[in-house]
This record gives C-alpha cells, structure tokens and sequence, in this order.
C-alpha cells in the first residue's frame, strides 16, 4: 500500500509541474493577446492619421494639376487666336470645302513648329467655323479682285461655277457662297482695295502682349509650384509606403491574435485529468478498494487479476508519467 501511494506521490509532483505550465501558459496567452490589441488599436490610429495625410497631399497635387491644367487650355487658346489672327487667311488660303480636322491640325503643328495637343485641337475644333469664315472672306476676295473686269454685269450663278473650276472643288460652301456675294456687291459698289496684309500681320492682341517682367514673374511662379509639387508628390509615395507597410504589420497581427486559440490550453487540462487519474487515483484507488470487505470488491471478477494487479497499476502510472513528459517536453520546445 505505502508503494501505490509513493507513486501516486510522485506521479502528483509531474502533474503539478504540467499544472504550473499551464498556467503559465494561460497567463502569457492573456497577455500576448492585450498586447496585441494594444497594437493594433495603435496601428489603426497611425492608420487614420496616415490616410488623412495620403488625402491631404493628394487634394493638394489636384490642385496643382487642375491649376495647370487651366493654364494649358487658356494658354493653347491664346495659341489658337494667335494662329488665327496672324496665320489664317495670310499665310494659309484655301477652300474650306478642302479643310478637314486632320489638315487644320497638321496646318497649325507645323505654324507652331511643334505637334498639336488636345487642347489645341479643342480650341481649333470651337473656332474652326471663325477660321472658315476668315478662309472664305480671304479666298473670296482674291477670286473676285482677279475676276474678268470687261464684263458690265456679273452671273452669280456664272461666278460660282469658275470658282469651282478654278480651284477644282465639287460643291460649295454657304460660307462661299455668301462671301462670293459680298464681295461682288462691294465691287459693283465702290473700288476694290487689297488687303492690308502689313496691319493684318502685325496687328497683335493686346491680351498676347507682356512684358519682359510679367514673363519673368509668371517663370518664377511656375518654378515654385514644380519644387511644391515634387515635394507634395515625394510626401505622397513616402506617405503611401508606410501606409503599406503599416497595413502589412497589422495584418500579421490580426493573423496572429486569431490563431491564439485557448482550445489548445483545453486540450492539455484534458489530459491533466486523464493523468491524475492514471498515476494517481488508480493507484490509491484499486489498494483501497481491495482491502474493503465488501463481496463486489472480492468479486471473481478482481480476484482473476489480483495476480496482475501490481502490474497494472505500475502501467498505469507509467503511461501518466510518459503523457506528463511529453507536455511537458512539447511546452519546453515551444518557447
């Protein structure tokens, strides 16, 4: 009897050895997790904070580029007058029936020495029915300065049909036409004077002229706002990049505060309980009940394997024992 209750006594001190590791794993797992929390709800503020900032320099850069695109579009519409003031109808006269996007455009790259982009395009496609009518009155007053002088009267009709000969276009334009028409009436009405080619070149907009000042001022300007952007732009990527990685720190800890399941302290209480039953409550249990005077206990039953019965509580003990090891071996190697 004093040798069950040795092992017994025993086999009580590994199990309270597997008992205090578990408790000190319960207590660390408490406080791995309150630990991750805290983090993450301070990740989650340098999150905010961050987003805010990401928001800031975009709107910013926005504004930036909005600004300058207003001032390419104002600034290819000056372009777009400045060609039509000094180019068209001067150094470019043709039909408008002949004048398609795609000649317009090509007409005014090579006026601008450089290929056109879409804001020039734009503004030749809202000014292109000035421009024709700049063609036509053009066009229309060299036919008829040149037109035959001897005739008294002059067919309209007649008139229409040389034009299109002359410059070998099928149909004719009512811009054409209508100028065709003005400039007979203003020859049957009073001599025909040509134009003013000097004036018509050299006569500017004010609105294009500037001073060596204001082109200095608005260069400085630029300047300034290319060095603002590039430092609004490099806050924006440096801004970006530790949102990212702040993102990634907390997701690996959302991962790692879910997988720390206490499913896993369960399972090991479990077998606490089946330990103390197989090294410590078998071998006090089976002694006492043998030496009770009762008949189910000297039953034939036990008395058949009263031979075996060291052997089985040996056994048992053993395999507690073995089970405690191996927790405990398995806690040891975890950390």
């Amino acid at each position: 009897m004093q040798l069950y209750i040795g092992l017994a006594t025993t086999a009580g001190i590994f199990i309270g050895i597997l008992t205090a590791l578990l408790i000190n794993r319960l207590t660390n797992l408490k406080e791995e997790k309150s630990r991750l929390k805290k983090r993450i709800e301070t990740l989650s503020i340098k999150e905010e904070s961050l987003n805010s900032k990401k928001k800031k320099y975009q709107n910013d850069l926005n504004q930036i580029m909005e600004k300058w695109e207003e001032e390419e579009k104002e600034r290819a519409r000056e372009e777009v007058e400045n060609f039509i003031e000094r180019y068209v109808g001067d150094e470019f006269i043709e039909p408008i029936e002949e004048l398609t996007d795609q000649k317009l455009n090509t007409i005014f790259s090579r006026y601008m020495d450089c290929e056109a982009n879409e804001y020039h395009k734009n503004q030749l496609q809202l000014k292109k029915d000035e421009i024709e009518s700049k063609l036509a009155k053009r066009i229309a007053k060299e036919f008829v300065k040149d037109y035959d002088k001897s005739k008294e009267e002059i067919d309209f009709e007649q008139l229409k049909r040389d034009f299109k000969k002359e410059y070998d276009i099928t149909d004719l334009d009512e811009k054409t036409s209508n100028q065709l028409a003005i400039e007979i009436h203003k020859k049957d009405t009073r001599p025909f004077y040509g134009v003013d080619l000097f004036s018509e070149i050299y006569d500017f907009p004010s609105s294009i002229i500037q001073s060596d000042a204001a082109v200095i001022s608005q260069t400085e300007r630029k300047l300034q706002e290319k060095e603002q952007f590039d430092r609004l732009n490099m806050k924006l990527i440096e801004t970006k990049t530790k949102l990212q990685s702040l993102k990634r720190e907390k997701s690996h800890l959302e991962d790692k505060l879910a997988s720390l399941n206490p499913s896993e302290i369960r399972g090991y209480l479990k077998i606490s309980l089946l330990t103390i039953f197989l090294s410590v409550i078998i071998p006090i249990l089976i002694p006492v009940l043998n030496n009770f005077p009762f008949s189910i206990v000297h039953s034939s039953h036990l008395l058949a394997i009263e031979p075996v019965l060291p052997i089985i509580i040996f056994g048992s003990w053993i395999i507690g024992l073995l089970i405690v090891f191996f927790y405990i071996l398995r806690s040891i190697s975890e950390f």
